[in-house]
């Protein structure tokens, strides 16, 4: 089996094994690089109409993260009452990358439509960078090579990627900023340098100025902090200095542009544009048990929502599932085989993340795991969990119930896992790499045929 060529650790010197390893985690990667730019290459920008807007017409403000850019390219400056328009609240530097890129395609001739085609391929790149620093995270945290091997599989493969890379919001940059974030909080619990600190604070700054939720992780990184204080509490000079300058670095930057609205607009800081009941999404008048009970069978069979009975859609974990593997229904499932294979990727998906949060919980009370990545992984997880179950019940919208919030969490889960394999051995660990090796074949498999065979 693919995935088992690293157990023979007997054939070969460790350098030949590692150079083996290091080759098929390059073609992995580079394979999921290329399914995913053909992808990109055969659906339109507006694949995704996540608050998307309409293109402007040059001559009156539109809504939506399109106007946004429009807006931002055309006048050269921020909007001066970001509550008006729909997605003006957020934070800017997502819409400033594609003002850049509306600037340089227009420049050359190109359409407008053309040059949304364009920035969908620059939020494509920001997908690709995410699945590289979740590997590097990976490689970072675990040391058996077939853990390694299984999980760059499933980062290069998933569904997740190929969803977030294709859409024109903020998703996506923002995801991409929270893993090398995650990636420079491993790298400071090991090294504590000066110049990781540094990058760790632009890099969490940058994610806030993506979109403010990524504040979300501020948590985790800040009782790894805490507890790295607490055990150097005899010396506590260098890391105390440290902690100072993320702050100095991160706060100001970080929270600039909620600032900005709070002094200007009176925006408050965790400003949502109210919903309302009438949107043809209100989910309010559905029963709690409804919500938080057992998924709908239309949940767990349908690749997409029927926008004609979207309440059948309110429960939350059938809709985190659903989104999880197509969005809202991005896929087309026009013959019987899709949707078989459709749902084969839904359950396969939804079991592979149930059966990461178990190894979550064992890896919390694992002593052998080092402390620090035990608070990082498991408050990471259960901060953005308990702010994305938050956030959709304060705004009671089938939209608001979409795993693209919670993308960060698969690498939470799967770290959690490859570190649990690392301390299991015998038949234990070889029961669990198979399982794993399973659904993750069958969701990198299925995931990879449905969103490359698209037409």
């Amino acid at each position: 089996m693919f995935f088992d060529f690293s157990s023979h650790s007997d054939k070969g010197s460790a350098e030949d094994q590692e150079r083996k390893l290091l080759l098929c985690v390059l073609l992995v990667f580079a394979a999921g690089c290329f399914f995913r730019w053909i992808y990109t290459a055969q659906v339109p920008y507006n694949i995704s109409r996540h608050d998307l807007g309409e293109i402007s017409d040059w001559q009156t403000v539109t809504k939506g993260h399109l106007g946004y850019i429009q807006y931002l390219y055309q006048f050269h400056r921020f909007p001066e009452v970001a509550e008006e328009y729909s997605q003006f609240y957020h934070p800017p530097l997502f819409h400033l990358c594609g003002a850049a890129v509306m600037k340089f395609i227009l420049h050359f001739g190109g359409s407008v439509a053309e040059t949304f085609e364009w920035i969908q391929a620059m939020n494509m790149v920001f997908a690709d960078i995410a699945v590289l620093f979740s590997i590097l995270t990976v490689f970072r945290t675990v040391r058996a090579a077939d853990s390694r091997l299984i999980l760059t599989a499933f980062f290069s493969f998933c569904p997740i990627w190929f969803i977030l890379g294709t859409e024109i919001n903020n998703d996506c940059l923002m995801t991409m900023f929270c893993t090398i974030t995650l990636y420079l909080t491993v790298c400071w619990i090991q090294e504590r340098s000066w110049r990781l600190i540094v990058l760790l604070a632009l890099s969490f700054a940058l994610g806030m100025l993506s979109k403010t939720s990524a504040v979300l992780l501020a948590p985790a990184v800040g009782l790894v902090f805490l507890y790295t204080l607490w055990k150097d509490r005899k010396k506590p000079g260098t890391v105390l200095l440290q902690i100072a300058l993320f702050g100095a670095v991160c706060i100001p930057l970080g929270l600039s542009w909620v600032l900005r609205n709070k002094v200007l607009f009176g925006i408050p800081f965790n400003y949502v544009p109210a919903f309302d009941t009438d949107s043809g999404q209100y989910i309010g008048t559905v029963p709690l048990s409804a919500r938080i009970g057992f998924p709908s069978l239309r949940q767990i069979t349908l690749c997409s929502i029927d926008w004609n009975h979207y309440t059948d859609y309110a429960n939350i974990w059938g809709q985190t599932f659903l989104t999880m593997s197509f969005d809202e229904g991005i896929v087309p499932v026009t013959t019987l085989s899709r949707q078989a294979a459709g749902m084969v990727l839904l359950w396969a998906d939804a079991i592979l993340y149930l059966l990461g949060i178990v190894e979550l919980i064992r890896m919390v009370f694992r002593k052998s795991v080092r402390a620090e990545y035990r608070i990082l992984l498991f408050t990471g997880f259960l901060t953005l969990a308990a702010g994305y179950v938050s956030f959709a019940f304060r705004y009671p919208q089938v939209c608001t119930m979409n795993f693209r919030y919670i993308a960060l969490t698969w690498l939470l889960l799967l770290t959690a896992h490859g570190m649990n394999q690392d301390c299991r051995t015998g038949k234990h660990r070889k029961i669990l790499r198979k399982i794993f090796s399973f659904f993750i074949g069958i969701v990198s498999a299925f995931s990879a045929g449905l969103y490359l065979l698209i037409h």
